[in-house]
């Protein structure tokens, strides 16, 4: 499997949370919209039943009544209060339809249309940390690695947990020469999430250019026993050529 599909793997976590946070400010909306209606319906049948009450003397029917009363209550004042989030602070967005759209189209290859969408949902919510991300990894897979480490700083500042993003920044500072950079993204990542393995790989590789070969295979190996199913075949190689090196040095 490519190191991109790990990174998307991850990145799809805070995606895909994003996506039902959106959902439930969607239906809390819908709720405290659909309240006065429900409300103005619960007062009217209170009053029609009040003036019932009065008129009729009929034990059954007073019964009737402090059912039919109860039932409102329960439908009209618990229900709608217990469709409330009370850790929603923002509507729905229209931000959160352009970033689903932009992933549509960078599933597609379509980078240019990608980085537009992805921008209108980062100019609709500035903090919205997932789009920084992933409009991050389109301009990493386009070369332009100032502006990735851009967007992946925004994301870290929102989200100081998202370790991929901490990864792939590290990545972008390799790329540029920024060894001690990329070095200290990849500790910061697996400091705080140990199980995950691509920032082995990553120090794996800038361990092997400075030629510090026993550095660079323990990381290696520490990245294979991580990953379970389907380890990258270029760390399995860079695996073989290390150890047959180690062993001609042995002999």
């Amino acid at each position: 499997m490519r190191t991109d599909d790990y990174q998307y793997r991850l990145n799809q976590l805070h995606r895909e949370e994003v996506m039902r946070a959106a959902r439930r400010q969607h239906l809390a909306q819908q709720a405290l919209e659909r309240r006065p209606k429900t409300k103005r319906a619960y007062d009217a049948a209170l009053m029609l039943l009040w003036h019932s009450l009065f008129r009729s003397s009929h034990l059954i029917l007073w019964i009737v009544v402090l059912f039919v009363l109860l039932l409102l209550l329960n439908t009209f004042g618990v229900g709608a209060q217990a469709m409330r989030d009370p850790g929603i602070t923002e509507p729905y967005h229209p931000s959160f339809v352009y970033y689903r759209v932009g992933i549509y189209f960078a599933q597609r290859g379509n980078y240019e249309r990608t980085l537009h969408e992805f921008t209108r949902a980062i100019d609709g919510l500035p903090r919205f940390g997932s789009a920084y991300a992933a409009r991050g990894d389109v301009y990493f897979s386009l070369g332009d690695y100032e502006q990735a480490i851009a967007d992946y700083s925004s994301a870290i500042d929102i989200y100081p947990n998202f370790v991929s993003a901490l990864y792939t920044r590290g990545r972008a500072y390799h790329a540029i020469g920024g060894i001690a950079l990329a070095t200290a993204d990849y500790a910061d990542a697996i400091e705080q999430l140990p199980e995950y393995a691509m920032p082995y790989w990553g120090l794996g590789d800038l361990h092997f250019e400075q030629a510090q070969y026993d550095v660079a295979l323990e990381n290696y190996h520490l990245y294979v026993s991580l990953v379970e199913d389907d380890p990258d075949e270029q760390v399995l190689a860079r695996i073989e050529q290390l150890e047959t090196l180690a062993v001609a040095e042995a002999l």
